[in-house]
C-alpha cells in the first residue's frame, strides 16, 4: 500500500544508511511501476 511505502521510505531516510535507502528506493520504484 502507499502508506507502507511512505513508512519504509521515511524509515530508510531516518536511518541515513545509503545502502538501505537505495534498496528501499529500488523497491518503491519497482512497486510504482507494477
Amino acid at each position: 500500500s502507499r502508506e507502507t511505502l511512505l513508512t519504509m521510505a521515511e524509515r530508510a531516510r531516518a536511518a541515513s544508511i545509503p545502502d538501505a535507502t537505495e534498496r528501499v528506493a529500488n523497491e518503491v520504484s519497482r512497486a510504482a511501476r507494477a
